[in-house]
């Protein structure tokens, strides 16, 4: 069960290394440095850019993406299935954890055909993006309304995603408020936890978490969904989930060193 912690000041920081020592926790969705072959991830037409169109701006193409508890009969959730299965079966890991993991995700896939919908399991899967800035370091969080945590960007599929990684990349600039992220081609951590009572039916969330490196100089707002989003220093994380947070922060800050044109970590 994830704990409560006191809710933060109503603003957005644009660094934390003003505010650091304020609020502090950590991760509900909130979910491998593997920035390899874009096409292994990305072969989907909506991957092309995160930063793309909005949700909004797709309603058109998808008539359904503006009810995003459409249910879990639609037909796009067994296309997400169907990437969700392709990204875990492709996914490398040297993490003893991780790899268990991953197999224990296949399991749920395959007793659950609904498993991508939030109305479909109790448990079932979200998508989420580790942000970082232009410097890789500062990771950008945001303080859930539900979890009252501090955690990476992220949450539930919705119809109009079509794919898993398009799926964290809405979810990342719905929460951020931020264009023109780019997403790492392929997943870089999984995770799978228990929620609060305040999350309602949803019971657990299998979170398959992606990296995305923000512009330089942007600034994040506030969404509906959140309290506040700070930008955090990669090495004064939020106390009570530093310890979390830590390693997907890190391999997420591995992953987007490793994307073309940017700059190797030192």
């Amino acid at each position: 069960m994830r704990r409560k912690t006191p809710r933060p000041p109503l603003r957005v920081a644009e660094s934390a290394d003003q505010t650091a020592g304020g609020p502090s926790t950590g991760d509900r969705t909130a979910d491998h440095p593997s920035a390899g072959d874009p096409d292994a991830g990305a072969a989907h037409p909506a991957d092309q850019t995160a930063g793309g169109p909005s949700t909004g701006d797709r309603t058109a193409d998808h008539p359904s993406a503006s009810d995003p508890d459409a249910g879990a009969a639609h037909p796009a959730y067994p296309l997400l299935h169907a990437d969700a299965v392709r990204l875990l079966l492709g996914h490398d890991t040297q993490d003893p954890q991780q790899e268990l993991l991953r197999l224990d995700l296949l399991q749920h896939l395959a007793a659950h055909p609904d498993a991508m919908a939030r109305s479909g399991p109790p448990t079932h899967f979200t998508a989420s993006c580790f942000v970082l800035d232009a410097t890789l370091e500062r990771v950008l969080l945001t303080y859930h309304r539900k979890a009252h945590e501090w955690l990476q960007l992220g949450g539930h599929l919705e119809v109009s995603d079509l794919s898993v990684r398009a799926g964290a990349a809405r979810e990342a600039r719905e929460e951020s408020g931020l264009d023109h992220l780019r997403v790492t081609p392929l997943p870089v951590h999984l995770d799978r936890h228990r929620l609060a009572p305040s999350f309602g039916r949803c019971e657990e969330h299998l979170d398959i978490r992606y990296a995305a490196l923000a512009p330089d100089g942007a600034r994040p707002r506030v969404s509906a969904e959140s309290l506040d989003v700070q930008w955090w220093p990669v090495n004064t994380l939020p106390e009570g989930t530093r310890d979390e947070l830590t390693g997907p922060v890190n391999l997420a800050r591995l992953a987007l060193s490793s994307l073309p044109g940017q700059g190797r970590l030192g």
